[in-house]
């Protein structure tokens, strides 16, 4: 069956992704906030995507958010072009990454983060 469309037209194309509205950027950020968090608290340090200047800024961002709640500098680095290292600034320095893309295991320094300062309280995008 063949069907007709009526005022369709083709939207010229755009370089980067749509930009996202108040509200998905508001959770976009609460679950990368969750995300990144968990996986600092676990390991002193975490591996994650960036592969947009906004998407880079948010990242610092969240970077600062998570120093705000902890009282500890959180420090967010470019390692290349599409990888952003997010550390503890007196946590030694993330593992190499394999050339497969995926990540070496490092060693947790357990004890050196107080379970107040990592509660899922202190996590939730809601908390000031």
């Amino acid at each position: 069956m063949v069907r007709d469309l009526y005022n369709v037209r083709e939207l010229p194309a755009q370089d980067g992704p749509t930009p996202l509205t108040a509200e998905e950027e508001q959770r976009c950020r609460a679950a990368f906030l969750v995300e990144i968090g968990n996986a600092v608290a676990d390991r002193g340090w975490a591996r994650w995507p960036a592969y947009t200047t906004e998407e880079r800024r948010r990242l610092y961002d969240i970077g600062r958010a998570l120093s705000a709640r902890w009282g500890r500098l959180v420090r967010v680095e470019a390692e290349d072009p599409t990888r952003m290292l997010f550390r503890l600034d007196d946590m030694p320095p993330a593992p190499e990454s394999v050339t497969s893309g995926s990540v070496t295991s490092g060693s947790v320094m357990a004890g050196s983060l107080s379970s107040e300062s990592l509660s899922p309280e202190s996590l939730s995008p809601g908390r000031a």
